[in-house]
Formats: C-alpha cells, structure tokens, sequence
C-alpha cells in the first residue's frame, strides 16, 4: 500500500493589551504557502493570550474558507477591542479611539495594504447604535485615506442566497458552511454618507503597550 503524507500548520499570532482585557489584531497563518492577505473587520474579539488557542467557531470558518479567497493569512480587527464572552449591549457603547488608532498606526499604515484585501463582516448586530456606526465610517474614512483607489469588499455565497449586508462569518458558516464564499465590492456610500450625531467619545483606557504571542 501506497502513502503519501501531507503536513499543514497554521499559526496563530494576537496583539492584545497587557492585561489581556482588549485585543487589537488575530492573525491566522497557513506557514508554507505563499498567497494573498485578507484583513477581516468584525465588531467584538472573543479571544486573548489566554484562551487564544480554545475552539472558535467563527474563526474555525474563516480558515476553513482560505482557499475559497486564495488566502494564506488573514488579520482579524474589531470595531471594539475589549474581549467579550457573552452577548452584549450598545447601551451607553462609546468609539473605541484607543482601537482606532491601532488600526490606523499598524494594520492600515502596512506598506503592503494594497495588496491586501479589505473585508467588512461586522453583520447586522447593533446596527442602530450610534458608537457602531460611527466606528464603521472611521474605519472606511481611514482606508480610503491610506489607500484612495483601494476596494472594500464583503463575504458573499450567492449559492445560498447570500450578497449584502456585510455579512459576518458566523452567520455564513451556519447558512453556507460547505459553499464557497466569494468576496464581492462592498458599496460604503451608506456608511460615509452617516452624519447623525454619535455618543459622547471618549477615549478607552490607555494602553502603553501591547503583547504579541504567537501558537503554533
């Protein structure tokens, strides 16, 4: 009998807070393969240096779905950065400015964000609160000012019906889990054109510096 024997390894790597109370960026690499980057926004993270390595289904999704986007690597932001565990309320939510400028300083300051592609995939969820929408048209506002012909894309399964919304990948992996996922141009004109006034900002707590830890 014949046997051919196949080694995959992704690694892990998180930027979180000392404290382990916020996490900036997840990173999930497939080592060994050379292909595109994909950086996903979605709204909470769920994971820090201490259970960084539990199972998580809508990180389980993402990577199940790499090749579907020709992606070795995908870098995971938030809307928000404090690690959350349980479903939470917008009430009294303010912008996380600290995370803001995370994003602005590392993930969209990358020499190489035009080789990336850009995803949005925060759903549905607190769509109606002010420090949510704010946070979605800081975020575009700030790619298109790093990047002012870059595209902004969603994860779409038109085999399921499936093709706005921004759409997160939780949601996908319930409704499409064995289909491939597309990307498709997300359209921001509703998001940039959001001029209601928002909840009063103010800063989140300052984080001096961050961790990073990488799982093999």
């Amino acid at each position: 009998m014949k046997t051919v024997t196949h080694n995959s390894c992704i690694e892990t790597e998180i930027v979180c807070s000392p404290d382990n109370k916020n996490t900036y960026c997840i990173t999930k690499r497939l080592k060994g393969v050379e292909r595109e980057t994909g950086i996903i926004v979605m709204l909470f993270p769920t994971r820090n240096a201490d259970n960084m390595n539990a199972d998580d289904s809508t990180l389980n999704h993402i990577v199940a779905h790499l090749g579907d986007f020709g992606f070795n690597e995908v870098k995971i932001i938030n809307l928000f950065s404090r690690v959350v565990n349980s479903r939470i309320s917008s009430r009294g939510l303010q912008v996380d400015t600290e995370n803001m400028k995370f994003i602005e300083d590392v993930i969209l300051a990358d020499k190489d964000l035009d080789k990336c592609k850009f995803i949005v995939a925060w759903g549905n969820s607190m769509e109606t609160s002010k420090a949510v929408n704010e946070s979605k048209k800081k975020i575009i506002e700030t790619y298109f000012k790093k990047l002012p012909k870059g595209k902004i894309y969603q994860i779409v399964c038109p085999e399921r019906d499936i093709t706005d919304g921004a759409c997160h990948p939780l949601f996908l992996g319930i409704r499409a889990k064995t289909s491939k996922w597309r990307l498709m141009e997300f359209n921001t004109d509703k998001i940039l054109a959001n001029n209601n006034p928002t909840d009063k900002i103010s800063k989140m707590p300052t984080v001096s510096t961050t961790s990073t830890v990488k799982s093999k």
